[in-house]
């Protein structure tokens, strides 16, 4: 879907400088300004249909097994040595990938919603309540 999406953007950019160098095309302009904002929501809302159906299909799969033959060939099809090898593949390409991101953007640390950080300072929280009350 991405690359869908950035493909329509630049063949949107490509046709909007081609037919820029024509004279007399205000008009146009805004009509066609018009017409890719509304595409753009179509597309958002495609994707969004796009995804529940996913999201519905990978419930239903859960929720109704194969059975018999299916459910052989699944089994098969995981001990399978491709199979094994795309997994392998899988980790090798992404583990790195979300190792620098835990090391490097994930700065972000996991606090308590109801620490007032009043302990940097060496005051307990009783003794911060005395002292905002009076």
């Amino acid at each position: 879907a991405l690359s869908w999406a950035i493909g329509g953007f630049i063949t949107a950019i490509v046709f909007m400088i081609i037919l820029a160098q024509n004279d007399n095309s205000a008009e146009y302009w805004q009509l066609f300004a018009l017409n890719f904002i509304v595409g753009l929501i179509q597309a958002w809302f495609l994707m969004d249909l796009i995804k529940m159906g996913l999201q519905f299909r990978t419930i239903w799969k859960d929720s109704h097994p194969p059975e018999g033959e299916e459910k052989e060939e699944d089994i098969k099809t995981r001990k399978s040595f491709k199979w094994k090898c795309a997994k392998c593949s899988f980790f090798v390409c992404c583990f790195p990938v979300w190792l620098l991101w835990q090391c490097c953007c994930n700065n972000k640390k996991k606090k308590d919603p109801y620490d007032w950080e009043q302990d940097d300072f060496g005051v307990t929280y009783k003794e911060y309540t005395a002292w905002k009350t009076g």
